[in-house]
This record gives structure tokens, sequence and C-alpha cells, in this order.
């Protein structure tokens, strides 16, 4: 029963991994990576491609970002 549940939340642990999310000012969430935090800007890959490219929007438009780790830049 111990061997089961390490392993199940081994599991649920992996999931999550390496997991931003981008608030935006009118509450739509992005799932990304966080790559470069500018003066102006955030640079980010969709948390789906992470091979793809990488997306720019203005600090302007964000309302918070949660990182990973469980921190967060308002």
């Amino acid at each position: 029963m111990k061997k089961i549940f390490i392993a199940l939340f081994c599991c649920v642990a992996l999931v999550g991994y390496g997991q931003d999310i981008i608030i935006k000012k009118n509450a739509d969430e992005i799932k990304a990576k966080v790559v470069e935090v500018g003066i102006d800007n955030i640079k980010y890959k969709n948390f789906d491609n992470p091979e793809g490219p990488i997306y720019v929007i203005p600090k302007y438009e964000l309302f918070m970002i949660r990182y990973e780790n469980g921190n967060k830049d308002v």
C-alpha cells in the first residue's frame, strides 16, 4: 500500500513540473514556461509546445505570473 501511494505521488508531482501560469488583467490564464522577464516585455513558450516559438507579451497586459516553485510576480 505504501509503495502504491509513493508511486501515485511521484506521478502527480511530475505532471505539473515546469509549468508557470501567466494571468492577464482580463483574467485569461496562459500555461507557459517563462523564458525571460525584461523591462517592458515577458518572453515565454507555450507549455503544450515547449519546442515551439517564443511569444512576447507586454507587461502592462499582465496581472501576475505564478512560477512553478510557487513564487509570484505582481
